[in-house]
């Protein structure tokens, strides 16, 4: 499972620093998984209520 996050090009900026941080206090593989899933959901929620909202605000 981290070996295919680690390897996602279209992860958030953000994500991936988090990950990073998880890694230098030396959080084990659960740890980030559980992280990851988090903020992995919490992003995808906000990018679909931008898109709606966007979607709303020009009439469709």
């Amino acid at each position: 499972m981290m070996e295919r996050m680690t390897s996602d090009l279209k992860r958030h900026p953000t994500i991936n620093r988090c990950l990073k941080h998880l890694s230098v206090i030396g959080a084990d593989d659960k740890t980030k998984q559980i992280v990851y899933m988090y903020m992995e959901t919490l992003y995808q929620e906000l990018s679909s209520q931008i898109k709606k909202e966007g979607n709303y605000i020009n009439g469709k």
